[in-house]
């Protein structure tokens, strides 16, 4: 398999092309984000304080006790 990814500087896109050698070209198009993908998937920024680190113990705490 052969990829190659390369940015253009016109936008925010990641495109990469495969060659599987199967008969078919694939190309992957990615957005970039300025922002970082835990805020992007999770809205969690990466700049936490006290308080926020606090919350979110508090909001996650009865998941992990679930799985235990």
């Amino acid at each position: 398999m052969c990829c190659t990814p390369f940015l253009t500087l016109a936008s925010p896109t990641i495109i990469s092309f495969y060659n599987l050698e199967d008969g078919y070209d694939y190309i992957k198009v990615v957005a970039r984000y300025v922002t970082t993908p835990l805020y992007v998937g999770y809205k969690i920024p990466q700049t936490c304080d006290e308080e926020r680190a606090a919350k979110i113990m508090r909001d996650i705490a009865p998941y992990l006790q679930a799985t235990k």
